[in-house]
């Protein structure tokens, strides 16, 4: 779990215009490259000036990168499967893309 950050490091000014608790809360959108061009800007702006919020994201890909790792060989059940492509084709989806984290430290290029 992502430690809430020390007051001293709520906010860093103007020049940073998201705050940490911010930066935290869109953490894992951001390494899942689920945030909007502008936000992840905002956020790799704010990563390249706080190194709390590097720290944070460095355990956050560390995570993801053991789960991935430990959950390689596991599969989820077909008709898991089939329901989540029911639900993506349903939603006007046209396709699903997998990836696979190859970085455990920085902040991940956009995919």
């Amino acid at each position: 779990m992502i430690a809430d950050p020390p007051a001293e490091h709520s906010a860093h000014g103007a020049e940073h215009p998201l705050d940490c608790d911010a930066v935290l809360t869109r953490l894992y959108a951001f390494l899942d490259g689920e945030c909007s061009e502008h936000e992840a800007d905002e956020i790799r702006h704010h990563l390249d000036a706080c190194d709390h919020c590097v720290e944070d994201a460095e355990v956050a890909l560390a995570l993801k990168a053991l789960v991935q790792r430990c959950c390689r060989t596991a599969s989820a059940p077909q008709t898991l499967r089939t329901q989540i492509l029911s639900r993506y084709s349903s939603a006007g989806y046209t396709s699903i893309r997998y990836t696979e984290i190859t970085e455990t430290r920085g902040t991940p290029p956009l995919q």
